[in-house]
């Protein structure tokens, strides 16, 4: 998405901000680097971390190497000042972070963003856990979210997923909104598999 942001001439950062399974920096091939967990521990500042991609306009901010603390470093002040910053500085920022549903990076960085997009595997998804994901995000009261539903079989699941979309994307408020200045993104499928084992959406 950012990448596709990017080559429409929009100046986009892309910040990976899953410092406990970082995967972002391999798609572009990239080291990690100091990256965001050098720039949260003050160890440098957040522009000095920015690598270029191959793709114009796009910059990446890898996760830096993986910290022990990785949840509090998110909760730091130098988390809200590097978004601030990063606002006035990119026509976007996408952000990726941790599942939502298993880590609470996410939830404390939908604060930044102007729109949250949670995706979802269906192969794992089941309505028990939508309807966990339904209460976390009203218990927050976090509204600025939309839903993508990843891995549909147009033959198996063609009935299911008209329901499903009917059902969550609409009754619940999960709309195909737009993006503003500053876009966010969270969260991936859950379900069996422990959190790194699942296929990349």
């Amino acid at each position: 998405m950012a990448a596709l942001i990017a080559q429409t001439g929009k100046r986009t950062l892309l910040i990976d901000f899953d410092l406990h399974k970082p995967r972002v920096h391999k798609a572009f091939n990239l080291e990690r680097g100091i990256g965001l967990s050098g720039y949260l521990i003050g160890k440098t500042g957040w522009k000095d971390a920015i690598q270029e991609t191959d793709i114009s306009g796009l910059d990446l901010l890898t996760s830096g190497p993986v910290p022990p603390n990785a949840s509090e470093l998110v909760l730091s002040d130098r988390t809200d000042d590097m978004m601030r910053e990063a606002r006035k500085a990119y026509d976007y920022v996408v952000i990726d972070t941790p599942p939502i549903m298993l880590i609470t990076d996410a939830l404390v960085l939908m604060k930044h963003v102007d729109r949250a997009l949670l995706v979802t595997n269906v192969k794992r998804a089941n309505a028990r856990g939508m309807r966990q994901l339904e209460d976390l995000l009203e218990q927050n009261s976090i509204t600025h979210v939309s839903m993508v539903l990843n891995g549909i079989l147009p033959t198996r699941w063609r009935y299911y997923a008209s329901k499903y979309a009917y059902r969550y994307l609409y009754t619940y408020g999960y709309g195909y909104g737009g993006y503003g200045s500053y876009t966010g993104y969270g969260g991936y499928g859950y379900g069996d598999k422990p959190y790194g084992e699942e296929e990349d959406a």
